[in-house]
Order: structure tokens, then C-alpha cells, then sequence
């Protein structure tokens, strides 16, 4: 539990934050990690946000697949879904709804150089 900024929708929150985080090498080239988190953020003031209401939910969870080329280089896919749930409704544009939902989808590279010496 902590105190923030509220993200820009709240003046300042209470957050409750759990994340739970499983990795394990699949074989000599392969690596797999698996998430899963939980975040309630309620407004300090009780006062519903600029847009929407006092508390906000949110749920995730993702999976990364990664594969190592070399001792410097790896490639990665990973997957994330995020569901959040506030108590009142928030609006964009026409539209208001309490829940949202949304799925990332990232491929990359990541790429290091060897460690210098100091």
C-alpha cells in the first residue's frame, strides 16, 4: 500500500499493488516468463476523478517468450491483457462504460554491448 499522484485521473490515491512473476529457462536458447497483477487505486479526497469515479480497478497478466543469439543479442514476443473497472462510468468522446479492456501484442530485440571495464 502507497500514497501517488493518481495517474492523472484522481487527485492523489490510496494504491493496494500485488504482481507475481514466474520465469524459467525452457532449454539452452529459450526463456519463458509468465505475470500476473493486481492494482485498486481509490481517491484520497472521496472525491470522484476528472473522469470517472473514486476507485479504480486493475487486473493483468502476460506472458514473454524470449531466445538468446549469442551472448550480446536475444529477440522476444510477448503478450499482455489489462482489464480495468472504475465504480462510476468513464467517458471518451459518445461513449461512457465502467470497464476496459485491452491487449498488447510486442516483438523486439534486445541488444548489449560487452561490459567495460572501470
Amino acid at each position: 500500500r502507497y500514497t501517488s499522484a493518481g495517474s492523472g485521473v484522481l487527485v492523489g490515491a490510496e494504491s493496494d499493488w500485488a504482481q507475481f512473476t514466474f520465469d524459467r529457462r525452457l532449454s539452452r536458447w529459450w526463456y519463458g516468463t509468465a505475470n500476473a497483477g493486481y492494482a485498486r487505486n481509490r481517491s484520497l479526497t472521496q472525491v470522484a476523478g476528472t473522469n470517472g469515479g473514486y476507485k479504480f480497478d486493475t487486473w493483468q497478466g502476460g506472458l514473454n517468450l524470449s531466445r538468446q543469439f549469442g551472448r550480446f543479442t536475444s529477440v522476444y514476443v510477448n503478450y499482455n491483457l489489462q482489464r480495468q473497472i472504475s465504480d462510476q462510468p468513464v467517458c471518451f468522446g459518445s461513449g461512457c462504460r465502467t470497464g476496459f479492456l485491452q491487449h498488447t501484442i510486442g516483438l523486439g530485440v534486445d541488444w548489449h554491448a560487452k561490459p567495460l571495464r572501470l
